[in-house]
């Protein structure tokens, strides 16, 4: 029974890297070892699950070919199998040197909707022309039309098509990711190699099933993908008539002082920032509702972590993993249109005010997690194991 190794930029750092402790957790159990690979490691943000794993901490940045050797004397040395890449692949350049040295299976695992760096490319461009007349006219006239003809989308779809050709097992979150980037790649999606990995979320014993009357926020401060402005904003229509709430951001990210700007700017009264946790349990035990405001998404993890809390969860329905573990929108959370940041303000309003209803979408939430358990995820890395013959 062969080991495995994921690759990582840097551990923890967010949603993937809860993923890999937990997957690593189901391994061990199948009698497994793990490695874990990565140049900027943080052992102290570790909250559980470290003795399950063997970090491996690189000399150099991850996309040094320096490291090569390393990389290559540990998996002889450590009996490693299988090669785990959820990370981009542009910080793992040396795929096809570990495929043509050893017999080990790459499995590229695709932690976020497909061709998400399309949209984060528009998105991150877009917010550099906010202040300049001259950058607006740019994008405009000659950036813009790219996308709009799809010209930038063809960059990255030449880029996954060089991952799905070097890789043993390009693997997505759900089915309807599968599909998705079947058709978009012009692949057969029953032929090809495109396999499910789906995350999932432990059953707590001990749900604090009584909230405070408190908002959370829980994830990285980053504008393309989480735009956490978004949240400051819509609060800032809904904190004068709810005094008894308040506004809880846990995170760390770019976008710190920006938001911190923000919350002056629009003069907010109760918002906390509470820094980054590696123990968020304690903040579901408050949370009465958990909100997401972001512009896409794979498969969040803090949105299946607050309904197994028994929080009331709330987002805009911005990539197919977020319409899944939230559906159907009123019962085992809230969907709202992407981006009308009014119409979510007046459903978070809702949330506040009818207790009823809250408990009724946090309770269904608990329930409806149960879908996503530690044994089916196990199944499906079991049988892709089989398949790779390891």
């Amino acid at each position: 029974m062969g080991n495995i190794a994921f690759f990582h930029k840097k551990f923890p750092d967010g949603g993937v890297e809860t993923v890999t402790l937990d997957v690593a957790s189901v391994l061990k159990d199948d009698a497994r070892d793990v490695y874990v690979f990565t140049h900027k490691l943080e052992a102290e943000n570790i909250s559980e699950h470290n003795d399950k794993i063997k970090f491996i901490k690189l000399p150099f940045p991850n996309d040094n070919e320096e490291n090569y050797p390393l990389v290559l004397r540990t998996i002889k040395e450590c009996g490693i199998e299988v090669l785990i890449v959820p990370v981009d692949t542009n910080y793992f350049p040396f795929i096809e040197q570990i495929k043509r040295d050893t017999d080990v299976k790459v499995v590229y695992v695709l932690h976020s909707m497909p061709f998400w760096e399309y949209l984060s490319k528009m998105y991150r461009t877009k917010r550099k022309i906010k202040n300049s007349f001259i950058k607006k006219l740019e994008w405009y006239l000659l950036r813009y039309p790219k996308y709009k003809l799809g010209l930038q989308f063809n960059v990255v779809k030449k880029r996954y098509i060089d991952i799905y050709n070097s890789v043993d097992i390009f693997a997505v979150l759900s089915e309807g990711f599968g599909r998705e980037l079947a058709e978009k790649l012009g692949l057969e999606y029953s032929t090809s190699k495109i396999r499910v990995l789906p995350n999932y979320v432990k059953e707590l014993q001990n749900v604090v099933e009584e909230k405070r009357r408190e908002v959370y926020f829980i994830g990285r401060f980053n504008y393309t993908a989480k735009r956490v402005d978004r949240l400051l904003r819509i609060w800032s229509l809904v904190e004068k008539d709810n005094p008894e709430w308040s506004l809880n951001l846990v995170g760390s990210g770019l976008e710190y002082e920006n938001l911190l700007k923000q919350k002056e700017d629009l003069n907010l009264q109760r918002v906390s920032f509470l820094g980054y946790s590696a123990n968020t349990k304690e903040y579901y035990d408050r949370a009465a509702i958990v909100c997401m405001t972001s512009s896409f998404e794979g498969w969040p993890m803090v949105l299946l972590e607050a309904q197994a809390n028994q929080c009331a969860t709330i987002a805009f329905n911005s990539s197919a993993g977020i319409e899944e573990i939230l559906s159907p929108s009123w019962q085992n959370g809230v969907l709202i249109d992407a981006f009308d940041e009014k119409r979510y303000a007046e459903a978070l309003h809702k949330l506040m005010n009818d207790d009823e209803l809250r408990s009724k979408i946090a309770y269904n939430g608990r329930e409806a997690v149960k879908r996503f358990s530690a044994k089916k995820t196990l199944s499906a890395w079991k049988s892709l194991f089989s398949e790779l013959n390891i």
